[in-house]
């Protein structure tokens, strides 16, 4: 299968650099040397590489969007603003993914997962900062590690391999919680199937009694 080439929307020194070394050091971009710049951006998820957290990093940007597409677009909007996109426009809301994750007894560092999009956090939860670097899983192929805190990514259909900061184990956790939320929801899912029947997609046809406390439990987590 023929591979391609990530976009390097940046300026001409680096992207040589880049092609010589074949391969893309997200450390080694500055917010000068990206081309693409703007205030606020809408995020293709299905398209969706990585997107970094450059917020307290002294510079007027506060994300780096990387998209197998468009390449690297520098972005003023945080990346917790930019996740609130999927957050509005998802069946599994924020608070609904958390209460699947909470009968799967996690606590914390949630990954976002739904059907067509999953992201993983990059790096543990830092309280100190809301807001955090993620990638997407639904378009990652495998993982090196390349140190302590250094990582090698392939995805899907690129050639162009990128080296990022982030721990092997943590994004290793990150996809076993991100399967076991993944498997808690289609376990609902059965559970409702069994019990009153619903239509693809969990739209359920089924009329529940107002006293009916479980159902409507099961409604709140996959409706």
């Amino acid at each position: 299968m023929e591979l391609n080439e990530l976009p390097l929307n940046l300026c001409e020194p680096m992207k040589r650099k880049m092609r010589n070394e074949f391969a893309v050091d997200i450390n080694s971009i500055l917010p000068s040397q990206v081309n693409r710049k703007l205030t606020t951006y809408s995020v293709n998820w299905n398209s969706l590489l990585l997107l970094i957290d450059l917020k307290d990093k002294n510079s007027q940007f506060n994300s780096l969007v990387v998209d197998r597409v468009s390449g690297f677009t520098l972005v003023k909007q945080t990346t917790n603003v930019l996740m609130k996109e999927l957050w509005k426009d998802n069946r599994l809301s924020l608070t609904k993914i958390k209460m699947l994750a909470a009968y799967c007894k996690i606590k914390k560092n949630i990954p976002y997962v739904r059907k067509d999009v999953q992201l993983l956090r990059l790096k543990p939860i830092d309280h100190c900062k809301r807001n955090t670097s993620w990638i997407a899983y639904h378009n990652l192929h495998h993982v090196i590690r390349m140190g302590d805190d250094r990582l090698e990514i392939y995805f899907n259909d690129l050639a162009t391999p990128i080296y990022i900061d982030g721990t092997y184990s943590f994004i290793k956790k990150q996809e076993e919680t991100s399967y076991k939320i993944r498997s808690m929801e289609e376990m609902i899912c059965n559970q409702v199937n069994n019990l009153f029947g619903y239509q693809k997609n969990c739209h359920f046809n089924y009329q529940s009694p107002d006293n009916d406390d479980y159902f409507a439990d099961l409604m709140k987590l996959i409706k």
